[in-house]
């Protein structure tokens, strides 16, 4: 098991590091022109929504720098923010302004990626998973999982790459998978994820 998933990761790893340079958080730069601010405004926009930015990157960096994140209080204390952000940015916007703005921002939080909890479930019960092999199923996942989320600052704002990223770590998934499974599994696997797939930069049906 060790073995497979330091080739899992190492194979994710290279990817992520092999294509764009670094982006980071929401580009709020094209939801400005859509708010139609004006210049007070949009003086008080750059100021909030910059010291939220600091705030994220300091939040990202403080959690990486323990070694392995967990992505859920990660993404828990991001929508704290962004919640916070949202309130100092409400008095300053006009309702129409911050309604636009909102629902806007919520389609660049990311949503879940990996295999949900139900599908995990369903392979493990279909399969006849032992311990073992639901260990090494959960463990295949979280390395797509982080792969695919630690490499969103390079694909952020372009779904087209998301969508590339997104296919390569799952191609490297169901090989891992498949290491782990004979032909007659393997199809069957096949068959329970064949409705898995791209669902935007975000996670999110588009």
């Amino acid at each position: 098991m060790k073995n497979l998933i330091l080739i899992l990761t190492i194979a994710f790893s290279f990817a992520a590091c092999s294509k764009m340079g670094p982006k980071i958080g929401p580009d709020y730069n094209k939801v400005k022109p859509e708010l139609a601010m004006d210049k007070k405004q949009e003086k008080q926009f750059d100021q909030i929504t910059g010291k939220y930015t600091e705030l994220r990157m300091e939040a990202f960096a403080k959690a990486r720098s323990g070694g392995k994140m967990n992505r859920e209080a990660m993404m828990a204390e991001m929508k704290k923010l962004f919640a916070k952000q949202g309130e100092e940015l409400k008095p300053v916007l006009s309702d129409q302004q911050f309604k636009y703005f909102t629902e806007w921002l919520q389609k660049q939080i990311p949503g879940p990626v990996g295999w949900s909890k139900e599908l995990r479930a369903k392979i493990k019960t279909e399969l006849a998973f032992d311990d073992e092999k639901s260990k090494m199923l959960e463990a295949v996942n979280q390395a797509f999982v982080e792969a695919y989320v630690g490499a969103h600052d390079n694909y952020h704002g372009n779904n087209e790459a998301a969508k590339e990223y997104w296919t390569e770590f799952n191609n490297n998934r169901n090989d891992a998978m498949k290491q782990l499974l004979n032909n007659e599994e393997y199809s069957k696997f096949l068959e329970l994820t064949k409705e898995v797939r791209f669902k935007g930069e975000h996670g999110k049906e588009e």
